[in-house]
């Protein structure tokens, strides 16, 4: 599967909807491709911050570089 197949499915389990099967997958996905784990963690932490109802979070040093 490719890393663009995963996004739908980064997104799942940063929701917490996978089932074990796919956890196990996305998980072992994860810890091999680092551009994916990125994904993963930004999403996470964008997902945090809503639920918490943070939404203001620091943006990325490489966003604020391209600005």
């Amino acid at each position: 599967m490719t890393c663009e197949a995963y996004e739908e499915i980064i997104a799942a389990h940063v929701d917490g909807v996978l089932t074990p099967t796919e956890l196990r997958e996305v998980e072992r996905h994860l810890q091999s491709c680092a551009q994916c784990s990125q994904l993963f963690a930004e999403q996470s932490e964008f997902h945090t911050a809503f639920t918490a109802r943070r939404l203001l979070v620091p943006l990325p040093a490489e966003t604020e570089e391209r600005l």
